[in-house]
């Protein structure tokens, strides 16, 4: 829904369709982050390390789109494709 949502916000010139989905960028990257700092045993250290360092580079990016409404959102949507690959390929394995 995420990439849905910031591929109509890349194609419209409505700073608020902008915003709104730049907004649910960074609350979901927030819920990422948080849940993978904390080591409870359900990822192995190097995996939340990646989780954490990908959830600060999409959000420092989010916050540069958010102050510059010209700067491209591709980069959001190629990592949020790139994230949701990366779950099918795993979400595939397991039976």
């Amino acid at each position: 829904m995420l990439i849905d949502e910031l591929e109509a916000a890349s194609q419209s010139s409505d700073l608020h369709v902008r915003n709104r989905a730049l907004n649910r960028h960074q609350r979901l990257w927030s819920m990422i982050m948080r849940a993978n700092i904390p080591d409870n045993g359900l990822a192995v250290e190097e995996d939340r390390k990646l989780f954490v360092r990908m959830a600060d580079q999409a959000q420092k990016y989010g916050i540069r789109a958010i102050l510059d409404s010209g700067l491209s959102l591709m980069p959001l949507i190629e990592i949020a494709e790139n994230v949701l690959a990366g779950l099918e390929t795993v979400s595939g394995g397991i039976e």
